[in-house]
């Protein structure tokens, strides 16, 4: 069978003749004194390196290790990367992410030296953590503009590790503590049932994005892999991710149904906007839902307790609306202690001008995805795996939008699942190398 990240040297894919006869560990015995192809792959590695923390590894050492590995690879990227250094400095959408997210981070040191209340220290890791996630952005920018294999080796890896990470936790949990397993969960660093949810469709999602352009036998171990990613999903019991994943999938079917244009892009984002309502109409109304569809009860029948919650968040913003309670601020509601819900969160915490900044990054993020699919309809070719690449960033989006609606109350948090399933393809959006992308690749 071959390997997620290999192939025959006989085969007749261009892109698998040029990793083989340009792989680092080739050329770097051949070429001593040059590191310029490792360098190359090196933003790719650190990228792999956090899936593998993320869904994978139980050691906070490595997830340590690996968030002080994003934050000073994207400082030194930055300090030696001309071509960096002018992206940020003069493409719009990267430029406008770098600024709003420098803005939400001085905005959290201002709270932290203001707001007088909660763990000074806890509020200094946070805008750490805020920092990281630039710099994690830095480190896929890179990776895309470094190595053009980075498009399709990302799908293999995020499907077979988070394949190897659920058929772990299903054995664990499901076969060997039957009587007690109550809902799947990761073992790595998201090692919740909700985050591993959004880590889980991520693994779907890229395992099927890969399928479509794989032949043979890594076409079926692919489509293995999304099954058993699907399967770990189900199995999360996590009705908001199971709900976003639902509403993405359907919103993504339309788009790629919408004629070019502004009027094709308005009704796309009509959609967006239909499908992030559907879950909070859900809420308002679940009490109604419940006697009529839960009759028998069961843990998916349980009430979810959102309303009260986010009425007790709305009542902290309203009282701390500039700088918020802080980072370390609970929700006094014995069935939640966080806001439950992506769009108050950042409001609750860090104050209004904290989630206005978030809301831009959305904004941006999505413009651009909704633009560069744009760009690829009516062309008469086929996607290139940048193209593919954009319509999987536009269903992650979509889907972390719908799933912000009930959970994810911090997105600036330390490294998790949200890695995966918002910030990667928010920034994948940001490259140039996926604006437009026509012309396709087979993978072997």
């Amino acid at each position: 069978m071959p390997s997620p990240t290999s192939s025959s040297p006989s085969s007749p894919s261009p892109s698998s003749a040029k990793w083989l006869t340009g792989a680092p560990w080739l050329t770097k015995a051949r070429l001593a004194g040059s590191d310029a192809l490792h360098r190359d792959r090196f933003a790719s590695t650190l990228v792999y390196a956090t899936i593998v923390a993320i869904t994978l590894v139980p050691l906070h050492i490595f997830w340590l290790a690996v968030f002080v590995g994003l934050i000073a690879a994207g400082v030194a990227l930055l300090a030696t990367d001309g071509a960096m250094r002018r992206m940020f400095l003069s493409d719009p959408r990267p430029r406008l992410a770098a600024l709003l997210i420098l803005g939400i981070v001085a905005w959290e040191v201002v709270g932290v030296l203001f707001r007088g209340a909660g763990s000074p220290g806890k509020a200094w890791q946070a805008a750490g953590n805020a920092l990281a996630i630039l710099t994690f952005g830095v480190v896929v920018l890179t990776a895309l503009r470094r190595d053009p294999d980075f498009p399709r080796r990302l799908l293999l890896v995020s499907a077979f590790v988070l394949a190897l990470a659920t058929v772990i936790a299903i054995l664990g949990q499901v076969v060997i503590e039957w009587p007690t397993f109550v809902r799947l969960h990761l073992y790595g660093r998201a090692n919740g049932a909700i985050f591993s949810a959004g880590a889980l469709i991520f693994g779907v999602a890229t395992a099927l994005t890969a399928a479509i352009t794989a032949r043979g036998r890594l076409r079926l171990a692919l489509l293995a892999a999304a099954a058993v990613n699907a399967a770990g999903f189900i199995l999360t019991f996590s009705r908001g991710p199971i709900i976003a994943a639902f509403l993405a999938a359907v919103v993504l079917a339309i788009i790629l149904r919408l004629p070019a244009g502004r009027r094709g892009r308005l009704i796309a984002a009509l959609a967006i906007l239909a499908a992030i309502a559907a879950p909070a109409l859900l809420v308002f109304n679940e009490g109604t839902l419940q006697d009529l569809a839960c009759g028998q009860g069961g843990d998916i029948c349980r009430k979810s307790y959102r309303l009260d919650i986010w009425s007790l968040a709305a009542r902290s913003i309203i009282e701390h609306p500039w700088l918020g309670a802080g980072p370390t601020a609970e929700i006094e509601n014995p069935f939640g202690r966080h806001p439950h819900n992506g769009y108050l969160g950042p409001a609750f915490y860090f104050g209004i001008p904290a989630a206005l900044a978030f809301f831009a990054l959305i904004v941006n993020s999505l413009a651009a995805t909704l633009t560069d699919i744009d760009a690829t309809r009516g062309t008469g070719q086929p996607l290139s795996p940048a193209g593919h690449l954009a319509r999987l960033s536009l269903f992650l989006l979509v889907f972390s939008l719908v799933y912000m609606v009930t959970d994810l109350s911090d997105a600036f948090t330390f490294v998790n699942a949200h890695f995966l399933f918002f910030w990667l393809p928010a920034f994948l959006t940001l490259s140039p190398a996926l604006r437009g992308a026509g012309g396709s690749e087979a993978m072997p």
